[in-house]
């Protein structure tokens, strides 16, 4: 079980929600939306401001006229059906963030057993899944 703190009052008037009577503001890092988020403003805007303005602009028809839909929907790169696409060339950039990742990602553990005690295991389960349903199967056609 939980033990539950008694939070002080004056820590209690600090927050955010303090002043609405049935709301709760979790003042807690969010690691899931931390990992997405920017942590300075992308190439084609100079400021905050720019960028949220971008993204709360609605792109959809009901909003915009045809015409400012089709150009705000447009795709950036258009080519045509087996055109061959050149590959990017490699900046020194790209190859530290490549080089970055593959050393960041971990090896995959092994269980205990091994990794042919996993695929073992892994069969047994199908078979026992396959077992079952021939088994409903049987028992349908009997009725």
């Amino acid at each position: 079980p939980a033990v539950l703190r008694r939070r002080s009052p004056d820590r209690l008037a600090r927050r955010r929600d303090a002043a609405l009577p049935d709301v709760h503001i979790s003042e807690e890092r969010d690691r899931k939306i931390a990992s997405v988020q920017v942590s300075t403003v992308p190439y084609p805007y100079t400021s905050e401001e720019q960028l949220l303005a971008s993204i709360e602009a609605p792109l959809g028809a009901l909003w915009n006229t045809e015409q400012q839909h089709v150009e705000l929907t447009r795709e950036a790169v258009r080519t045509t059906p087996g055109q061959i696409i050149a590959p990017m060339a490699s900046t020194k950039a790209m190859e530290r963030q490549s080089a970055a990742l593959l050393t960041r990602r971990a090896p995959r553990k092994l269980t205990g057993r091994g990794v042919d005690a996993d695929a073992a295991a892994r069969a047994k389960r199908r078979d026992i899944r396959q077992a079952r349903v021939a088994k409903k199967a049987r028992s349908k056609n009997e009725k």
